[in-house]
């Protein structure tokens, strides 16, 4: 078993925003066997699509039962339920036997240990080692060794498609409702109102296949490996937003072609759930070093999180700007770069302990031999 909490880092990190995707991501990477990391990865960020088909149905429930505008309010607090339930679960998780180890707390790493392979452990001499702390500040996040000639070609490998499938994600997807309106619901009868709820409840029909994408995740990731399905999820994804963006340009527009705006839509939600946003979470985690696990998840997710901004932000903008189908094609462009940044620097961690993959032997809780 591997260090579960690279080099200091504790599970009880709150105390430092921004932290939950790398050190969740981490210590599932590093307690997990590697017969099934991959699908136990995906299986956990899965979630997100529960909740995002939760938060449509809520919205379709609330706009229905509150139909005036400031009904988003209601839909904004309904959102604090799962967090307080996710802060009373996290007072539950263990602490990592590494990190403990480390800090001269042995009994308390055997027992953790013990509970969580299932057979007694001991703290070896390696597991006492202190290493050099860890940056403190931006160098943190900017950890020189992610940038170093052995690492930064796994550094352009995990941070770049998640960056590019961001803004994708977030511009087609939290906009889907506004895309749905512009694209299919038209005419001088409608209300916002109306066209709110028609929206929304079509959100609701395509968010099913979020949920489609990532169980079809879940079962092929160990068995085709991480590569091939973010490959294949960032060459759907940029033609089913051709689909869409071609479409709006033929005679009648989207809304006379709705069978290629579900299509459309569909083929974008599942594939880019059984690809890029279930393989650049696990990714980070798999390919990195112990020492550097966590700060190159943390890079790869700020990378992503900056694709998410320009997306969210940029995508109304540029929709009113340039159209539906201009702007449908640049992102169907940023999925195409995705492919290719993928197929050049590709790192494939299918079958393979996170030592194998790292290349370096890492120090580990090493089971002990008892006698009969």
């Amino acid at each position: 078993m591997g260090c579960l909490v690279p080099h200091g880092l504790q599970v009880r990190a709150g105390r430092r925003g921004g932290l939950d995707y790398p050190i969740a991501a981490s210590y599932l990477a590093e307690i997990l066997p590697s017969r099934a990391r991959g699908r136990w990865l995906v299986a956990a960020f899965s979630l997100q699509a529960a909740g995002i088909l939760l938060g449509a149905a809520a919205g379709v429930v609330i706009l229905e039962a509150y139909p005036h505008v400031t009904s988003w309010r209601i839909m904004l607090g309904f959102g604090l339920l799962p967090a307080l339930i996710i802060i009373w679960l996290r007072r539950r998780v263990p602490e990592s036997p590494r990190w403990l180890a480390q800090n001269g707390r042995e009994q308390e790493a055997r027992d953790i240990g013990r509970a969580l392979v299932g057979v007694p452990v001991q703290v070896t001499d390696a597991d006492k080692e202190r290493h050099e702390p860890p940056a403190e500040g931006v160098g943190a996040f900017l950890q020189p060794r992610l940038f170093s000639r052995q690492w930064r070609r796994r550094t352009v490998f995990t941070a770049a498609p998640w960056f590019l499938m961001d803004i994708a994600t977030y511009g087609v997807g939290i906009f889907t409702p506004t895309l749905l309106a512009s694209l299919t619901v038209h005419g001088a009868n409608t209300t916002f109102i109306a066209d709110d709820i028609v929206s929304t409840k079509g959100t609701a029909l395509l968010d099913v296949f979020l949920v489609v994408g990532f169980l079809l995740a879940i079962f092929l990731i160990d068995r085709v490996g991480r590569v091939p399905l973010q490959l294949v999820g960032f060459a759907v994804m940029a033609v089913a937003l051709c689909v869409l963006a071609i479409g709006s340009q033929l005679p009648g527009g989207a809304g006379a072609h709705l069978p290629m705006v579900l299509i459309g839509f569909g083929l974008f939600n599942m594939f880019m759930n059984l690809g890029p946003n279930a393989t650049t979470f696990a990714l980070p985690a798999e390919v990195f070093p112990s020492e550097i696990r966590s700060a190159g998840h943390g890079f790869a997710a700020g990378c992503g999180k900056l694709g998410a901004a320009l997306g969210t932000f940029l995508f109304p903008v540029l929709l009113t700007g340039i159209g539906q189908a201009a702007l449908l094609y640049a992102v169907a462009a940023a999925c195409a770069l995705g492919f290719l940044i993928t197929l050049v620097f590709r790192v494939e961690p299918r079958g393979c302990s996170l030592d194998e993959l790292s290349g370096v032997q890492a120090t580990r809780l090493a089971p002990r031999v008892t006698p009969p």
